[in-house]
């Protein structure tokens, strides 16, 4: 076998493995990608050339790998385990729940089809056990003590639960089971992972809003009108205003739309975020979507100086704690003295500490479309965890 140190990503995306292990300098030989999205491929083929593409998860086998692998990585799919999803877990589509590797591997071979995408984590499992890597990450979402407890026994540690906030400017708490700085803990030596939370940077929600910003990222007239028309049958009115959160929302996949469900972040006419919004909430796969997943941020630009609580001819809100926990305080939005836009693609990659020229070539050309960075953005990791988590890895 080739002596040669290779890095396993699996559902790959935007490469975020590799942005991290090369923020931090750690070095390797071949770098291999397992993902089906085309266009986080075709971008990934443009921004690293030397990937060797692995395709379907499901197909990936160990003699597809030349030599030893020093690190195993995944963020297995989530939107059956988030608390803002179904909430399935892993299981067929005649409700079998998939517990073990070898039920999973048995109802792989007998062909029953499959709930979601978050069963794929047994892929994940399954290349665990057949690459034996030197060192492995697995990432998920905040679920069910039942599902997480099944990966934990299959992975054999704990997780360490870390929230973006420390690092970055939003709220995005997620799960990683990882054998880095490991070690025996406990009367019976189970493994625990002793990687301790990061130090809290401060970085706050004003310190990545941009100025100046294109009028595309604003909300038209007509979409102005929809949330008016939309607020008297949704809730009863009601809609998000976000004053009591500290970080901004997750980043999610599906930014480039929106609806009157989202989360809306008063900005006043100098930039300053209003009333402690000090954090965007996480960005994740589905915000702006109107249904699940859809705890996303839009910015109320106030441009006279105030948030008028009384005129007609209005967006009617109520302040909230989230989406199933609504204030008791009438708070109107007038339309004239405030505009409404998105997060732009260079505010997404701030919260998610992803540089803001990642999705550029040498030439300063932007290589995939705003939506597409949205979409890997919001798929993708917070890099300065993963590069916190990497941090730890002692030998290579």
């Amino acid at each position: 076998m080739s002596d040669k140190k290779n890095i396993v990503s699996l559902f790959d995306g935007l490469s975020g493995c590799r942005l991290a292990l090369d923020t931090i300098g750690i070095k390797y030989d071949n770098y291999y990608a397992s993902e089906v999205d085309k266009q986080a491929v075709g971008f990934t083929s443009r921004k690293f050339p030397d990937t060797i593409h692995l395709g379907d998860v499901r197909n990936v086998t160990p003699e597809m790998i030349d030599g030893q692998v020093l690190i195993l990585a995944a963020g297995s799919p989530c939107q059956s385990f988030s608390f803002a999803g179904k909430m399935k877990g892993m299981s067929t589509k005649c409700e079998i729940d998939i517990t073990t590797l070898e039920q999973y591997l048995k109802l792989k071979e007998e062909g029953f089809e499959f709930e979601g995408q978050s069963y794929l984590f047994w892929e994940f499992v399954r290349l665990k056990e057949e690459l034996k890597p030197k060192y492995w990450l697995l990432e998920n979402v905040q679920m069910i003590p039942k599902w997480k407890n099944v990966i934990t026994k299959a992975v054999g540690i704990e997780p360490i639960e870390i929230n973006s906030a420390l690092v970055s400017g939003q709220n995005r708490v997620r799960n990683y089971w990882t054998n880095i700085n490991s070690a025996p803990s406990g009367l019976f030596g189970d493994m625990k992972c002793m990687i301790p939370q990061p130090k809290d940077r401060g970085i706050l929600l004003k310190h990545i809003l941009e100025t100046d910003v294109p009028e595309k990222y604003f909300l038209s007239e007509k979409m102005m009108s929809y949330f008016k028309n939309r607020a008297a049958n949704f809730n009863q009115g009601k809609i998000n205003i976000r004053d009591e959160e500290g970080k901004a929302s997750t980043i999610t996949a599906s930014a480039a739309s929106c609806d009157i469900s989202d989360n809306f972040i008063k900005i006043d006419k100098k930039g300053n975020v209003k009333e402690n919004q000090d954090k965007a909430s996480c960005f994740t796969a589905g915000g702006h979507s109107g249904g699940n997943h859809s705890d996303m941020d839009l910015l109320c630009i106030d441009t006279n100086g105030r948030i008028d609580s009384e005129k007609t001819g209005t967006v009617n809100a109520t302040y909230s704690s989230g989406p199933e926990n609504y204030g008791s305080r009438p708070f109107i939005l007038n339309t004239s003295n405030y505009r409404i836009r998105r997060l732009t693609p260079t505010e997404v990659c701030k919260l998610q500490t992803i540089p803001t020229n990642y999705f550029f070539d040498k030439e300063n050309n932007q290589m995939v479309s705003d939506t597409q960075i949205y979409r890997m953005c919001g798929n993708g990791w917070t890099n300065d965890v993963i590069s916190y988590i990497f941090s730890f890895i002692k030998e290579v």
